[in-house]
């Protein structure tokens, strides 16, 4: 997942000190195995759903 609170800097905007990065790693522990009739659409909604904000999320700040 990108982060761009850790990138500021390299662009010239003052960069504060970043939060803990907080993964959701379960999703990258799931397998297909045994799961026939999983809703995976259901699943990765919210992933969807935050991809699909992503021109809403850019980031500004302050010029350094």
């Amino acid at each position: 997942m990108h982060r761009p609170e850790r990138c500021l800097r390299q662009f010239g905007i003052r960069q504060g000190i970043p939060p803990h990065p907080s993964r959701d790693d379960k999703i990258h522990q799931l397998t297909r195995q045994g799961r026939n009739n999983f809703d995976w659409a259901t699943l990765h909604r919210p992933f969807v759903d935050m991809w699909n904000e992503r021109y809403n999320l850019v980031v500004n700040g302050e010029q350094t």
